[in-house]
């Protein structure tokens, strides 16, 4: 039998807009940091427009998503709300949604974008819980099929 070790990272430090002791999302995704780390990401608490991740890349610190969505009239706005729990296993694994604000966009055009994230907060949040020097964690996005293996 394994057992899963979670060890948490202080998230106060490394997400100042997060709102509540209950990790609710806030109401509109704009006024966060394009990275927001919470104790438990779960996409119910987030707005959930519908979106389709179609591709990733990493390169260094940032993450790049090639999304479609439906719209084309309105500004839409995405954040990757990352958990700042890591399961202990190796690599150490934590989880993440995509937020999706499609600002009641009434039209039906499907938008092709490539979105960028740096992760640095995420790299900090390791570094708090397991110390300094090279890591290396398993992220998991929800609608993505595989893990993005997050080396530094």
């Amino acid at each position: 039998m394994s057992t899963t070790v979670l060890r948490t990272a202080f998230v106060a430090a490394f997400a100042p807009g997060v709102v509540g002791a209950c990790d609710r999302g806030p109401t509109d995704l704009a006024d966060l940091d394009p990275v927001v780390l919470v104790e438990t990401a779960r996409a119910e608490d987030w707005p959930a427009d519908a979106k389709n991740i179609v591709g990733h890349r990493l390169e260094m610190d940032s993450l790049f998503l090639d999304v479609t969505y439906s719209g084309g009239c309105e500004t839409h706005v995405f954040r990757l709300i990352v958990s700042s729990v890591f399961a202990e296993s190796f690599p150490v694994q934590t989880w993440a949604v995509l937020a999706h604000d499609g600002r009641d966009d009434p039209c039906d055009a499907i938008v092709g974008e490539t979105l960028a994230f740096d992760l640095t907060p995420i790299r900090d949040a390791y570094r708090a819980a397991y110390g300094g020097g090279p890591g290396e964690l398993l992220l998991h996005i929800e609608g993505l099929a595989d893990a993005v293996h997050y080396v530094f």
